[in-house]
């Protein structure tokens, strides 16, 4: 922003020149293109400095909803804790006074009508995330089950000694293992 603030005024400052050496061609009495400086001058730095606090006010106002939304979500989660589930019907006594409570330490206005729904929107939202984590938490098992269930599938079609001399060269990651099978048959020994 104060970069674009600085050209904002050097083009004032430029352009505010040019028309006071156009002017200074024409007889102007030099009161005139003095009082023209300073006017020119005086924008050139006034322009950029209300433009800067216009940013300022635009930044802080952002960063206070920011806080705002912060808040809100603290007081929602300390609702929760209590088990405070809706504003508009808490439940007993003692959690309608604890979300009193808990609304004047977060400065959550409940005499603001809009705050109830938003309570129940952002309520909904955290359990639609929750439902959506628990889904993709049980799919992931899922996969990995599938995954073990492939394994022990391609273990199955070998017998005896070589279902472990398979799942060892498995685990070695492919390493040149001989079968034992192999070995029986290349020496001509039999065994169990």
């Amino acid at each position: 922003m104060k970069l674009k603030n600085q050209a904002i005024s050097m083009a004032i400052l430029v352009s505010g020149m040019w028309i006071i050496t156009k002017t200074n061609r024409v007889e102007v009495p030099l009161y005139v293109t003095g009082l023209g400086t300073l006017a020119v001058l005086a924008a050139s730095f006034a322009v950029p400095a209300v433009l800067e606090m216009r940013d300022l006010k635009k930044e802080q106002k952002k960063i206070d909803e920011d806080r705002a939304v912060k808040r809100f979500e603290e007081f929602y989660d300390e609702c929760q804790k209590y088990g405070i589930d809706s504003l508009k019907n808490p439940g007993s006594a003692e959690k309608k006074q604890r979300m009193e409570l808990l609304a004047k330490k977060y400065q959550c206005d409940l005499a603001n009508s809009a705050i109830y729904q938003q309570f129940d929107d952002l309520h909904r939202e955290k359990t639609q995330q929750k439902i959506e984590k628990e889904a993709q938490v049980k799919e992931e098992e899922k996969r990995k089950e599938q995954e073990q269930y492939e394994r022990l599938i391609h273990y199955a079609q070998f017998h005896g000694t070589d279902k472990p001399v398979a799942m060892f060269k498995d685990m070695m990651g492919g390493a040149n293992v001989i079968k034992l099978s192999d070995l029986r048959g290349r020496y001509g020994v039999s065994g169990p």
